[in-house]
């Protein structure tokens, strides 16, 4: 076959190694590449390197796909840990105590201590006072040393001192059902908590609310000057 058959033969190489030419012109390829070595070898050629591309191409592929599967894990792992440790501070801050201000929360006037006729005292609180989890105890000297100052003299006690503490998952709770109240319903509820006999404590003459916030002590209660 001649030269020029040739030259058309390879410029349909292309189209025939694709699968993509006529019928007709298939069926011309196929003929001469039966006769023509140059354009038979021409078109393995073609067929090598497309199977190598392909090769290569699929390799990448899976390599892409693989390292965005590693990403998407990696990503994932984080976010949980994260979403974790948001929950893990939360639940820290919400369940940790906070004092009570008797300027701002325990309003004087729903903070009382009544002696009954046995000389119990009892800590009577009202409202939104009524939310402490834990009453701190303290004492005073009559130099005015806390307990737990350097220079307390057990041996004077003259002041017994409480403090309120709740959790900030409370103070949260009363900030939101504040505004569900009306005028001074939730005043009318009142929680009795014993303290001790007076009897008992013959040193000590007076009861006072420590507010942390400020470091002053409000008078609660006071011995009676003719006992």
């Amino acid at each position: 076959m001649s030269k020029n058959n040739c030259g058309m033969i390879k410029d349909l190489l292309p189209l025939y190694a694709d699968d993509v030419c006529s019928d007709e012109s298939r069926e011309i390829v196929a003929k001469h590449i039966e006769k023509c070595s140059e354009c038979r070898s021409e078109l393995e050629k073609m067929s090598r390197n497309i199977n190598v591309s392909v090769d290569k191409d699929i390799a990448v592929i899976k390599r892409i796909k693989k390292r965005i599967l590693i990403e998407r894990l990696v990503a994932g792992v984080i976010a949980i840990f994260s979403i974790i440790a948001a929950v893990y501070i939360c639940v820290v801050w919400l369940t940790s105590y906070k004092p009570m201000s008797i300027d701002e929360e325990c309003a004087a006037q729903n903070i009382k201590i009544e002696a009954d006729e046995n000389g119990t005292l009892w800590l009577e609180t009202k409202g939104f006072v009524q939310s402490y989890r834990q009453i701190i105890p303290d004492l005073i000297d009559e130099n005015g040393n806390h307990m737990l100052d350097a220079g307390f003299d057990k041996n004077s006690k003259k002041t017994y001192c409480v403090s309120f503490v709740k959790t900030r998952a409370d103070d949260l709770c009363d900030k939101i059902q504040v505004y569900h109240y009306i005028g001074d319903d939730y005043t009318k509820t009142v929680k009795r908590t014993r303290l001790f006999n007076i009897n008992d404590k013959n040193q000590l003459d007076k009861i006072v609310y420590y507010n942390y916030s400020n470091k002053e002590e409000y008078v609660i209660w006071e011995r009676d000057k003719n006992e």
